[in-house]
Formats: C-alpha cells, structure tokens, sequence
C-alpha cells in the first residue's frame, strides 16, 4: 500500500524535528566514552574544536571535531585523541518527510583515532585558529536600530547561493571558550577560513582514507531523539 504523501504545514513540522534533531547531532556530544568505561567513571574525552560548515543549497552538512583527554584528568601525550566526521544530508532527509515517518535525523557519523603524526598536524591547524581567531573580521553594527551608510553593492556572483558556507566554530581551551557563527564566500577568504577549510579537509580525508574507526558512547546534554520528541509536541 502506497503511504500518504505529506505537504504543507505537517511535512514543514516534520521536517522542523528531523532539523533539530540533526543540528544536535552536528553540534556533537559534550563527551565520548570508550566501551571499556561506559559510565566515564575513569576515562572519557571532549571536543576541543568543532566546525559545522553548510553550503547553501547543496542539501549537505558536513561537522568536524576533534576529541581529547580533558585536563581536569590528567595529560599524557600518549593518550588518545580522536577525531569526529558527521554527515547530514538534508535534501535525503525531507524527501523521507514527504512519505513516512522520521523517527531519527540521518546524520552518519564516525570516530577515528589520530596517530603522533596527525596529532601534530591537528596541533598546527589548531595553532592557526588560535592565531586567526582575534583578527577575524567582525561588522561593527551597534543597536542596528540607527541607519548606518549603506556597504558597497554586492555582484549577483557574490551573492549566489552556491558561494556561500555556513560556518559555525566551537573552540575549547584551557582558559577560554570561543563560539562564532558567520557566512564563509568562496571568493573572499579570510584567515580563520583558510585554517577552517584546512580542518575540514584533515578531518575528512582522515575519515575517507583507510584510518580505522573506533566505537564511543556519547553523551548529550540533549539527546537528540528527546529534542525530536519534544518538537513534536
């Protein structure tokens, strides 16, 4: 029997809870346990870095992380550090909306032991965020109730969807913790974009190349299916 074809207000409320679901699967966990340690009564590792970068209009999100040993345990070089790939393909997902039920956004994700030589190539890309991040460009808009003199007009290249990504960068360090949002264009990198697009690209050829994955249990402030849950209500 063929299923109910959804439009309108019920597939946009659907598709509304698969999106939330899928966006605290990007954002990632706020911890990962081994399986030895379930619980995390010993051992466990968070992200000190996350970047979520969406091209408009591709239908695709893809998230980058790095995990490592929290400095409230203990450090040793030797410890493991991991690094997290997560994939979701929105266009998949509200195709699916249209004809059955979505109990869990489809957002395929892995984790993947670095070695002593990526960890120090994690280290240099980290660097260099670190490096850009006080310089990165920041419109200076005030109250943005008073009327400012217009910027220059944008050409219809550069304000086309398809060269503009979505960026969202989380950074964890001892002292400090750095979240910002802003919109990446292909045609005027900056350099906190040259060094995001260089963790993106570490991360995802680690995840495309032939590096073992390992298993983790993670841990949400919000589980995702809870918050899809909730949605709905």
């Amino acid at each position: 029997m063929q299923s109910k074809r959804v439009t309108g207000r019920e597939l946009l409320k659907k598709y509304d809870t698969t999106r939330r679901m899928a966006q605290q699967y990007l954002a990632g966990p706020r911890s990962v346990m081994l399986p030895a340690d379930p619980d995390g009564t010993e051992f466990w590792l968070e992200p000190v870095v996350t970047l979520i970068m969406t091209r408009m209009g591709s239908g695709r999100s893809d998230s980058v992380a790095v995990f490592a040993v929290p400095n409230c345990i203990r450090y040793d070089a030797a410890e493991l550090v991991l690094a997290r790939h997560a994939v979701w393909d929105s266009q998949g997902d509200k195709e699916l909306c249209k004809n059955e039920e979505v109990h869990a956004a489809r957002v395929s994700t892995g984790y993947y032991p670095l070695s002593h030589q990526r960890r120090d190539a994690v280290d240099g890309i980290l660097t260099s965020i670190d490096q850009a991040i006080p310089s990165h460009p920041f419109a200076v808009e005030g109250l943005a109730l008073i009327e400012h003199p217009p910027g220059p007009q944008l050409s219809n290249e550069e304000v086309s969807p398809v060269n503009y990504i979505q960026c969202m960068l989380r950074r964890v360090t001892k002292f400090q913790v750095v979240e910002l949002y802003w919109t990446l264009r292909d045609n005027t990198l900056s350099g906190l974009d040259n060094s995001c697009r260089n963790l993106a690209d570490f991360v995802i050829s680690v995840a495309t190349g032939n590096a073992a994955r390992i298993d983790v249990k993670e841990k949400y402030d919000i589980d995702p299916i809870a918050l899809g849950k909730l949605a709905e209500e």
